[in-house]
């Protein structure tokens, strides 16, 4: 079956496009479990479960709380976690245009994408602009180059006692159940805690 979206864009960068998402996401999970495995997480803590669902929900957050984690870090360990949270920032804005952008190909052949968003001040903004398919590249490149990074200073933590949680579906059933049109239920303590698997390294 072909999509209409592929009569847009060619299929090759769609490919590209979910990997690089993918690869955001990791990148986002990854940052988050670093967070709590240098900052320590009691799993026993509803508060503290809460919380840290919660940051989970906006990345620049978890930036912010990884730039902090970062500080209270010994070198080399710090300055890594440091210059990954910059490489994580700096890459938001692509990451957000790659999911929210409407990509097409533009007559000249390049890659063109419109873009409606608001900036940290509110503001409304949007961009028109055209890629080349090495300027894709790249940004993939240097994903992929951050999510290593990231997934190697996880493992080290994790070879140290760090320790992280992470929600999952107990027995391959949904960890929250559907409460009518499609909307999900809040999660109960019970819920929270039962679904609470403890990570480590």
């Amino acid at each position: 079956m072909r999509y209409f979206v592929e009569d847009l864009v060619a299929s090759s960068f769609l490919v590209k496009q979910g990997i690089y998402l993918q690869t955001c996401a990791h990148i986002e999970l990854v940052a988050w479990r670093l967070v709590q495995m240098v900052d320590g997480i009691d799993t026993q803590s509803l508060g503290e479960v809460r919380e840290f669902v919660k940051l989970k929900l906006n990345t620049r957050n978890i930036v912010k709380r990884l730039r902090s984690t970062g500080v209270k870090c010994h070198a080399p360990f710090g300055l890594r976690i440091l210059h990954l949270a910059s490489r994580i920032e700096d890459g938001l804005f692509n990451r957000n245009m790659a999911a929210h952008g409407a990509w097409r190909v533009h007559h000249s052949g390049k890659l063109e994408v419109e873009h409606y968003f608001s900036d940290k001040t509110r503001t409304l903004k949007y961009v028109s602009e055209r890629f080349t398919t090495r300027a894709v590249d790249a940004a993939l490149e240097e994903a992929d180059l951050i999510l290593r990074d990231a997934v190697e200073l996880h493992d080290r933590f994790g070879k140290h006692g760090g320790k992280y949680i992470s929600l999952t579906a107990p027995n391959g059933h949904p960890a929250t159940k559907p409460s009518g049109r499609g909307k999900v239920a809040k999660a109960t303590k019970r819920q929270l805690l039962s679904s609470t698997a403890i990570g480590q390294g």
